[in-house]
């Protein structure tokens, strides 16, 4: 995406997904309307810094990319209830999750986690060896 996605200050919902996305623009998080974004099926190894500016997000899905941690102030993200991220081996719960006040949905199926509890404190969690089915 290019910086200037920015200047569509107005935008509500994002849907970049199926794409062969690497990053996102740093002037992403000045896009304070948006309350919907998809970037699944993309091959993004981190998010934007400064996600948490975003209090309108509500649906976050980033499944299918490569993530292995959370920004640490997407628990800012106050209006978030549904975060898909299935499909990113070792993402587990962000740090924090507990933050996340409206969350009421939260995939993280094929993650390949050994646990929900625990993980790095950055958010990610450690892969297991063989595929949880």
């Amino acid at each position: 995406l290019p910086e200037a996605i920015a200047a569509l200050g107005e935008l509500t919902t994002l849907d970049a997904s199926s794409n062969v996305l690497v990053s996102l623009p740093a002037s992403f998080a000045g896009m304070r309307h948006l309350s919907s974004i998809d970037l699944s099926r993309n091959r993004l190894q981190e998010l934007a810094p400064g996600l948490g500016a975003l209090h309108s997000l509500a649906f976050l899905s980033v499944e299918d990319n490569a993530l292995g941690q959370w920004p640490k102030d997407l628990v800012q993200c106050s209006s978030l209830t549904q975060l898909e991220a299935g499909g990113n081996v070792g993402l587990g719960l962000p740090a924090d999750a507990h933050r996340l006040v409206s969350l009421r949905v939260l995939s993280l199926a094929g993650n390949q986690l050994t646990s929900l509890a625990g993980g790095d404190p950055d958010g990610g969690a450690q892969p297991a060896s063989d595929a949880v089915t």
